[in-house]
């Protein structure tokens, strides 16, 4: 995360009960210019979580029903010290540390996820340029499978013959605390051309078997 922002998002002004709030911040030396903004998530009730209609709808798609769900707390950012593409379904607070030390460093405070009732899907893009980070598109739990959609907010330089400005490197990343599921994890990435405006094209970059 060194030298770029990093993006927390959750919801409101509450700490989700699957992350603790001493661990949100991480220490000093990391980017000053970091900032805060707020996604649509799910509430955290004290001794567990009461899923808000706002935040979890339910829809019929044929013959399955689907929960569509918002991330707890989201990580994303244009620096990541993981340099090369890599998907992530994270289960246990191991896997979580040694994760979290290999995107921001051995030194970097590491945020505490409750895994008895929560998960991390971490998206790393690789080497790249003019991007500022990962987003969720979509979260969507079926009868048989969950369904992770994701894209990245590529930006331009607005580079023009002679100009002597480069394209800024990026290794994109995003990390996700969602809610804890058995069931098999698909993640997909929106590939369509990053100056188009049409419909989403999604591409299978990751399948999870069930816990």
């Amino acid at each position: 995360m060194t030298g770029s922002p990093s993006t927390l998002r959750s919801k409101g002004g509450g700490v989700p009960a699957c992350v603790s709030p001493a661990k949100q911040t991480t220490r000093s030396g990391t980017p000053p210019e970091s900032r805060l903004r707020r996604s649509c998530a799910i509430a955290a009730a004290a001794l567990g979580f009461l899923l808000s209609p706002a935040a979890v709808a339910f829809t019929e798609e044929g013959t399955g029903l689907l929960r569509e769900i918002a991330p707890y707390v989201s990580w994303s950012g244009a620096h990541s010290r993981i340099r090369e593409p890599g998907y992530f379904r994270v289960t246990a607070p191991q896997e979580w540390t040694e994760l979290w030390q290999r995107h921001a460093g051995q030194d970097a405070a590491v945020p505490q996820v409750r895994f008895e009732t929560c998960m991390v899907v971490a998206v790393f893009l690789g080497q790249t340029f003019d991007n500022h980070g990962v987003v969720a598109v979509s979260i969507r739990e079926g009868t048989e499978q969950l369904t992770f959609r994701f894209g990245d907010e590529p930006y331009s330089t607005g580079l023009s013959p002679g100009s002597d400005k480069a394209p800024e490197p990026a290794t994109p990343y995003g990390l996700f605390v969602i809610p804890r599921s058995s069931k098999p994890l698909v993640l997909e990435q929106d590939v369509r051309h990053r100056k188009s405006r049409g419909v989403s094209v999604w591409k299978e970059r990751a399948r999870f078997d069930k816990l």
